[in-house]
């Protein structure tokens, strides 16, 4: 399932409509809810076609797109959540477009909680510390793969982390965890930003501290990364 285009925001439920009234609004909405609540595996994803840019511009827009995220991610079954919302690389190249991170915090907070949840991959996202960590809160105890390439708006990614590990290390003995972190923003930033000057020849690698910070949650290691840089 694809991110809705930007030509197709029209055709959504709108925040307010004289015309059709709320019942309608509020109709189209609990119909789709309805529809993805036995889903097991979703997959959201924003796509780059011709020569515009499919994202949210408008409050209004962003409402939208964060009520069609709620009701299609609501399934307690679900045991698969892929949020690709960002532009592949090479097309941000290619077309000359850098696009910000899509503003997540909002649409989580209406999540529920996701008992089965096994595979997480978050790509092209943004939260900030108590969204993130609200949203880590709502994993079960059953997960086993966990990619993130996202950015934190404000704040410290420790408690994100230690949520995490607490959903994940307890499975390192079964050998089935894969974890790959790509994290920018908060208390990143620094860790980050001397790691792009020091190592400018090689600045295509990705900061060390990334690599503790994976096996931190996966159970090899028992310090958090970020509370025990000199």
């Amino acid at each position: 399932m694809r991110f809705p285009y930007s030509k197709e925001f029209h055709m959504m439920p709108p925040t307010s409509n004289r015309q059709c009234g709320d019942n309608w609004q509020i109709s189209i909405w609990n119909d789709l809810r309805k529809a993805c609540q036995s889903l097991e595996n979703i997959r959201l994803e924003s796509l780059f076609y011709c020569n515009s840019v499919h994202t949210p511009t408008t409050t209004e827009e962003k409402q939208w797109t964060d009520n069609f995220m709620t009701c299609v991610v609501s399934s307690p079954q679900l045991r698969f959540l892929d949020l690709n919302l960002g532009l592949h690389p090479h097309h941000m190249v290619y077309r000359n477009v850098l696009l910000d991170p899509y503003s997540l915090g909002s649409a989580a907070a209406k999540f529920p909680t996701f008992p089965l949840l096994e595979k997480v991959t978050l790509h092209g996202i943004k939260m900030n510390q108590q969204e993130a960590e609200a949203f880590c809160q709502k994993i079960g105890q059953g997960l086993k793969l966990f990619w993130a390439d996202m950015t934190l708006e404000s704040g410290s990614w420790v408690r994100t982390l230690e949520i995490l590990r607490d959903r994940l290390a307890h499975r390192s003995h079964d050998g089935l965890i894969n974890v790959f972190l790509n994290l920018k923003g908060g208390d990143m930033h620094e860790h980050t930003r001397k790691y792009v000057r020091i190592m400018y020849e090689v600045s295509w690698r990705r900061p060390p501290i990334l690599s503790d910070m994976e096996k931190y949650l996966t159970g090899e290691r028992d310090d958090n990364p970020l509370t025990s840089v000199e």
